[in-house]
């Protein structure tokens, strides 16, 4: 079952302090199951020696307090932020058949 997510732009930090990008990336998106966090999805672009590569997408399945599902990340390889949102959608849709 695939669900339904909502994405709402992250201008938040990390610990650290830096911004939440992955490698080159310029925006990060929070992803909610209704009003539930369910994961991250943003961009990134590969350094390649003398610039960065083209825009890919990743997605990430985080929770804040105790995780009902387990941490994952992809890492940037989609081409397009809705495969991003797909691959994150069936993953949380998978886990909630799975209860």
């Amino acid at each position: 079952m695939v669900t339904t997510l909502r994405l709402v732009r992250e201008i938040g930090t990390i610990p650290t302090g830096r911004p939440i990008l992955h490698e080159g990336g310029t925006v990060t998106f929070r992803a909610y199951e209704g009003n539930r966090w369910v994961g991250w999805v943003g961009d990134g672009r590969e350094w390649q020696g003398a610039n960065y590569g083209r825009r890919r997408w990743w997605c990430a399945c985080r929770q804040d307090g105790g995780d009902e599902i387990p941490r994952w990340g992809t890492g940037i390889k989609f081409a397009t932020r809705a495969s991003a949102v797909d691959a994150l959608s069936e993953a949380i849709g998978d886990h909630d058949d799975q209860r």
